[in-house]
């Protein structure tokens, strides 16, 4: 079987597909788009640049914390099994499995944020509770106006403090 051409019977404008996305004109939508490409370009040479001669202790540990609580609620949620199982199943070691989380994902998420820190402290710029209260809300909104409905505590829970500190710090080093 050869097929020749797919039709629609309703014209779709790619205008309206930006309509969706909530952008009044394709053009806005392609401002959008440069933007962020611009910020993500931005962010990755600054963090590509610099070098992390310490990781700061507290910060490990509280991302060790909000991890490892996620896994743990997500693993009990989706498998009904407590962590310790689960790395018992993986064939791993808890040590391993620490040591794992550190050099994949605590650090690399360090490494990202670190330099932006720098950036804001070196304008004197600085990152309040009411900042990220205020970022917390936004992004409850977005979930609201997307149909999903959540409370601010439980998605601070879900999220963690301070990778919603870190989507602030994001945006004001991408102001400056």
């Amino acid at each position: 079987v050869t097929v020749n051409s797919v039709q629609t019977t309703e014209g779709v404008e790619p205008k309206d597909i930006y309509k969706d996305l909530g952008f009044e004109t394709l053009e806005k939508y392609e401002s959008d788009v440069k933007e962020r490409a611009i910020k993500n370009y931005f962010l990755e040479a600054v963090t590509a640049n610099s070098e992390i001669k310490e990781y700061p202790e507290e910060d490990i540990k509280i991302l060790q914390t909000q991890i490892k609580d996620a896994l743990e609620n997500n693993i009990s949620t989706y498998y009904g099994m407590t962590l310790d199982a689960y790395i018992t199943k993986m064939g791993t070691t808890l040590v391993e499995f620490e040591s794992d989380l550190l050099n994949n994902q605590i650090k690399p998420l360090i490494e990202d944020i670190m330099p932006l820190y720098a950036i804001l402290e070196k304008e004197g710029v600085k990152v309040t509770q009411k900042d990220t209260d205020a970022k917390l809300d936004e992004i409850v909104k977005e979930y609201e106006d997307a149909g999903t409905s959540v409370d601010a505590a439980t998605l601070k829970k879900s999220l963690g403090e301070y990778s919603i500190e870190g989507l602030v710090v994001e945006e004001k080093a991408y102001e400056i």
